[in-house]
């Protein structure tokens, strides 16, 4: 015998009354799932691509010009703000940058480039 659960009836029910139907309910489940896939793969696409450039103009600053003006704007502001711990936790505080330009480049993207 399976016990009756008031809380799950009623969440079944609003949803069917919100939606008008349970197929409505599920396919707006369905739509938010989508959206936040979305909105993922924006994020780690911009991740990896930052930490990439990060890395390459970071390895090659000292032998190209163009190489160094890059790691200029990539590594700010943590790597140049973290003085004496960026040079122990090198790759970490460079991770965070990345973490925090993808964070900013996203919201950029979602903000005025994503219909809600």
């Amino acid at each position: 015998m399976i016990p009756y659960d008031r809380h799950l009836t009623g969440l079944t029910s609003s949803l069917k009354e919100s939606s008008g139907s349970s197929t409505g309910a599920v396919h707006s489940m369905i739509e938010a799932k989508k959206h936040n896939v979305k909105k993922a793969l924006i994020f780690g696409s911009f991740f990896v691509a930052h930490s990439a450039a990060q890395f390459w103009s970071w390895a090659y600053a000292l032998r190209n010009s163009t190489a160094s003006q890059f790691w200029a704007i990539l590594s700010a502001p943590l790597v140049q703000l973290a003085g004496f711990f960026a040079s122990q936790y090198f790759w970490i505080v460079a991770e965070l940058n990345s973490l925090l330009w993808a964070a900013a480049l996203s919201f950029v993207v979602f903000q005025f480039f994503m219909e809600p």
